[in-house]
Parts: C-alpha cells; sequence; structure tokens
C-alpha cells in the first residue's frame, strides 16, 4: 500500500471472493456487483430525471471503464450514489452518513480527498450548529462520528504514506519536461475527455468540447447557494490529478465527482439551470454511449489481454523444469493462471515493488545506461517481454536477445481500449530457446 499509495478496501474485497472460492476467470463478476449497485440505487432511489436514469447506466465510464475493466474505482459508484441518496438527510443518518463517508475514504487516494472535504464541511456545520444553539449534548452523535472518521483517516496515512525508494511517475513531471503550456494542454484534454471530448483531439473538438464543459460549469454554479462544496470537492479531485497522476483510467473520475457533486448541490440550483442541465446532459450521456459501443464491439472482436495465451502456451511446456525470465510489471497478469510464482527472476531475496527505486526493470528500462543481466541471453529458457514498452533499455534488451540467434520469437498479441480506439498493447514477445 506504500507503493501503490491505495488503502486496502478493494484488495480485502477480491481476497474475501477469493476465500469463498471465486475463480480468476471469474473476477468479472466483481465490479460488475458493484456497479449493478450503485445503478440500483441511482435509478430507484436518486432524484434525477428519468431520461438520464435511463440513459446513464449506459454511458463509457460506468458500464465499460470501471466495470468490464476491474479495477477498485467500481467501488466508487455505489458508494457515492450511497451519499448522494442520503445527503439531504444526513442529519438523521449520521451514523450511516459517516460509515459511508469512512468507505469512500478507503476506496483511494481520490475517495480520501472527496471524503475529507466532507469532513470538513460536517465539523463546520457542527460548530456552527453548536455556536448557535450551545448544547453540545445535541450533537454526540456527530461527535463520535467525527472522532471515528479522524481515527481512521489517520490510519490511512500512516498505512499508505509513501516508502523512502518508493517511485512514482507523477504529472507534474511533465511541467518540468515539456513545459507549462504543454502539460497544461495535457490536463485540460483529459478533463475534457473525462466529459464529451473524443480521443481525436484535434482543434475544432477541443473547442467545442471546452465550450460545452464551460457551460456545464455555469448553470452548475450560477445562483448555486452552494458553489462553494461544488467548485472545492471538484477543483481538488481535477487539481490532484493534474499535478500527480492523470492517465486514461483515472479521466472518468473527473466525471464522478462532477455528476456527484452536481447531485449534492442540485437544491441550491435554480429550476431554469436545472433544465439546461437536463439537455446538456442528455447530449453528454448519449455521446458517452458511442464510445461503450464502440469499445464494446473492440472488445468482442479481440483479446485484451494476452496473458492466458502465453499461460496456457507455457502449460505445455513443462515450465517447471525451466527457467524462465520476465520483464515489465506486465508480465504478472501471466501469473494467476498458475498456482505458484513460476518466473526465476533473480530479485536478489527482494519482493517484487512495482513502484520502487529498488526495482531496476520499471525504473531503469527507459536508461540507455542500463545493462541487463548479461546471462539473460545464455541461461535462460524462456524470456518474456512485454510490448508496451518501447523505452531505450527495454528495446536494447529485445535486440540484444533477438541478436543472440538462440531464440524463436513468437508474438503474442493483446490491445487495451479506450473509447473505441487502441489505447495500449498488453501482449508479449515470447522468446523460447531453440539450441
Amino acid at each position: 500500500m506504500k507503493y501503490e499509495g491505495t488503502p486496502p478496501i478493494w484488495h480485502l474485497i477480491l481476497k474475501l471472493f477469493i476465500t469463498l472460492g471465486l475463480q480468476y476467470e471469474y473476477l468479472y463478476f466483481v465490479p460488475i456487483l458493484f456497479s449493478t449497485m450503485g445503478i440500483w440505487i441511482i435509478v430507484f432511489k436518486l432524484k434525477i430525471p428519468n431520461i438520464l436514469k435511463i440513459l446513464l447506466p449506459f454511458t463509457y465510464f460506468i458500464l465499460y471503464e470501471y466495470t468490464i475493466k476491474a479495477r477498485s474505482y467500481c467501488l466508487l459508484l455505489p458508494i457515492m450514489a450511497g451519499i448522494a441518496w442520503i445527503y439531504e438527510n444526513r442529519k438523521e443518518h449520521v451514523y450511516i452518513y459517516n460509515f459511508l463517508l469512512g468507505l469512500l475514504a478507503t476506496v483511494s487516494l481520490h475517495g480520501s480527498l472527496i471524503s475529507g472535504i466532507l469532513f470538513l464541511c460536517e465539523i463546520i456545520e457542527i460548530l456552527k450548529e453548536f455556536q448557535q444553539q450551545g448544547n453540545i449534548k445535541k450533537y454526540y452523535k456527530e461527535c463520535i462520528s467525527v472522532i471515528i472518521l479522524a481515527i481512521l483517516y489517520i490510519f490511512i496515512i500512516l498505512i499508505i504514506y509513501p516508502a523512502q525508494d518508493v517511485y512514482i511517475g507523477i504529472t507534474i513531471d511533465l511541467f518540468k519536461k515539456n513545459g507549462f503550456t504543454i502539460a497544461f494542454l495535457m490536463c485540460v484534454i483529459k478533463i475534457l475527455q473525462a466529459i464529451i471530448l473524443g480521443q481525436n483531439v484535434f482543434i475544432t473538438n477541443l473547442i467545442i468540447s471546452a465550450i460545452f464543459f464551460i457551460l456545464l460549469l455555469i448553470f452548475s454554479l450560477k445562483e448555486n447557494k452552494n458553489w462553494k462544496l461544488f467548485l472545492s470537492v471538484l477543483s481538488v479531485i481535477i487539481l490532484f490529478l493534474c499535478c500527480i497522476r492523470f492517465v486514461n483510467q483515472h479521466i472518468g473520475l473527473v466525471l464522478y465527482t462532477f455528476l456527484f457533486v452536481l447531485y449534492l448541490t442540485k437544491n441550491s440550483i435554480p429550476e431554469k439551470n436545472k433544465n439546461v442541465l437536463k439537455i446538456l446532459l442528455t447530449i453528454m450521456f448519449m455521446i458517452q454511449i458511442v464510445w461503450s459501443y464502440k469499445n464494446m464491439a473492440l472488445e468482442i472482436n479481440n483479446t485484451y489481454s494476452a496473458g492466458r495465451d502465453v499461460a496456457e502456451y507455457l502449460k505445455t511446456r513443462e515450465y517447471e523444469e525451466l527457467d524462465i525470465y520476465a520483464s515489465g510489471y506486465y508480465a504478472t497478469a501471466i501469473l494467476p493462471y498458475f498456482d505458484n510464482n513460476i518466473f526465476d527472476n533473480d530479485r536478489g531475496g527482494e519482493s517484487y515493488y512495482i513502484w520502487s527505486f529498488n526495482n531496476e526493470d520499471w525504473n531503469w528500462a527507459s536508461s540507455e545506461e542500463y545493462i541487463y543481466p548479461d546471462d539473460i541471453a545464455v541461461n535462460s529458457d524462456i524470456i518474456i517481454l512485454h510490448i508496451n514498452h518501447m523505452e531505450e533499455g527495454y528495446s536494447t534488451l529485445i535486440e540484444k536477445v533477438r541478436a543472440s540467434n538462440k531464440y524463436k520469437e513468437t508474438i503474442y498479441d493483446g490491445k487495451a481500449f479506450f473509447k473505441g480506439h487502441i489505447a495500449n498493447s498488453e501482449g508479449y514477445y515470447v522468446f523460447e530457446r531453440i539450441d
């Protein structure tokens, strides 16, 4: 957790399902379960226009990105929907409300930030009411909940506080590498992709998407008496993503947060603004449904990860007796199809932490100066290299293996998709010793 920067609830949930006997091949059941719970709350419990209830479940990030891809972010939908459901009556259901805030904080750092802001708002409300009423006994439930939540936040900070050797490819590095203008534009593009911008980032599409997003903000904030809550939650998430880490799987968090705070502040928005927002959201949802359709079509006709294909190949080769070298953390996608670790990488007894400076495979693959083990092309029976890594050091390793003329090369293809386009390869080069 100190390397991933992620609280443990997702891993504990997966462990529970594993203990109950769920096989890896059926892992998709888990995100589908939680997404379904979130959709049920949205459709049957939240007060939103029917047209939006019909469209929302089929939008891209709900239907595909956080459901088809099994990530911890699938937990956000039911928890945020639950908070939205109870928010108006949170003072009558103090324990349930704060329990949901606690759950939200344990999903991811993004959830922790949102939970933390709502936690601070709760404290401010208690202090204001106490100042007016002057009777602390009236707020014993709130005080108990606040204390428990505070302890939970401290616990989360302690368990995910970065280790000394942690390596984070933070987005703010873009500002140093590419300059402020380019890095800022890249963040803007990702924000707009969360709402309406597709993968084709032409200047026309960019301008139209920017205007659309500005209109959403105007009609969400104009005469909104609770605009401070709206802006504080949304801006904190956007700033965190732009400064720390903002990749494809994080883009939907902007949309989730926007819709979440829009619902929390809906009673403070004038009716005329709500009518315009209904039209804008309908357009946005319909565009996202097109992305869902395109991705589903690609999924049906292609292999997402080649991990299973490589595993099936290895099972035909008496893999227990072979020296198998694998480079890059993507190789871990092969391991769930075996009972034990099958790789023979010499790590000197060190654990395989992805985001560690001690992990030479990960941190030095982009360096020309890094030299992979000299005996890799001499002693290894099988070498597995992920196609997606094309950094200089990694390319040097591939060419080194090929130049030895001791291996038969087989490509196992896999493709990850985002909004109907190929996002990156999930395939492998597999080199089998032939002499």
